[in-house]
């Protein structure tokens, strides 16, 4: 039986990563994702109110870190960390959320993986 998302935030792992929702301790480790200038142009930012996705402070990381928490009460997305486990830093993000737009994705789950630049062509990430 599947559970509610937003009653109880599920934890994931693979061969070689570990999926958990994403926390404020993750800043530092995603910092280095969102300031990356060649990472940002790959992330989605569909639907995200102008949001580049480029944040070059903690704070800046943090603040976009608090708004995710608040959404996920708000039961408007789910973004959990990917937890590189042989070296434990958060190396990216995944989200996932029910888009509601009255066209043609509507009701449609959208999914966004943000990583780190340097794991981009990592054979390990293709295979989770």
């Amino acid at each position: 039986m599947m559970t509610d998302v937003y009653t109880t935030c599920p934890t994931f792992s693979s061969k070689h990563f570990d999926y958990r929702q994403v926390t404020t301790k993750d800043a530092p480790d995603l910092l280095q994702a969102y300031s990356d200038t060649k990472s940002v142009p790959l992330f989605n930012s569909d639907n995200c109110g102008g949001d580049d996705f480029h944040y070059t402070t903690i704070e800046r990381m943090t603040n976009a870190i608090d708004y995710w928490q608040e959404e996920y009460q708000l039961r408007g997305f789910v973004r959990w960390s990917i937890l590189d486990q042989v070296t434990n830093l958060a190396i990216g993000t995944v989200e996932i959320f029910d888009r509601n737009a009255g066209d043609f994705f509507d009701d449609t789950a959208i999914l966004r993986l943000d990583l780190r630049n340097d794991f981009e062509k990592k054979p390990s990430f293709v295979k989770f």
